[in-house]
């Protein structure tokens, strides 16, 4: 807790950690692949895995849009990227998001992986979305409707 906003001074526990398995349908069984510690204080609010096994966080828990927002892993636990709402976002599309007394509620409830374009998708705070290549680091915006949908 005491990483995290909000709770200077807590005790700061274990971060949140990840055990990435494979499944073997011919044996019935899985078979740990790697184990590490993530960026979260806490807890990731949305986690996904690409079909190729790296993992991309979201958040942290009570502390939606601060800090790094979006953490990227290989499959072996590797860190490689993290980005801000500063990367994503202009000063004044920054002043534009909502706060609370934990958070910026930079993103809606849209996330997933898009295997085709290879893209974490992840609804934002104007009805768009954001497009990121956790491979490369490269993202694209699209303008949305002006609130979360």
């Amino acid at each position: 807790m005491g990483d995290v906003y909000g709770f200077a001074g807590a005790d700061a526990g274990e971060y949140a950690k990840v055990k990435l398995y494979a499944y073997n349908p011919v044996m019935d069984s899985y078979k740990k692949l790697s184990e590490f510690d993530l960026r979260n204080p806490i807890s990731p609010v949305e986690v996904v895995l690409t079909d190729n096994g790296y993992i991309i966080t979201l958040d942290n828990w009570h502390n939606m849009g601060i800090g790094e927002i979006v953490s990227v892993y290989s499959p072996d636990g590797k860190y490689k990227r993290g980005f801000s709402l500063s990367d994503f976002y202009s000063l004044d599309e920054l002043n534009q998001i909502r706060e609370s007394v934990s958070s910026k509620w930079w993103r809606c409830d849209l996330v997933f992986y898009d295997s085709f374009k290879g893209v974490i998708v992840i609804g934002d705070y104007t009805g768009g979305t954001v497009e990121l290549n956790p491979y490369t680091g490269d993202f694209k915006k699209r303008a949305g409707t002006g609130k979360c949908e």
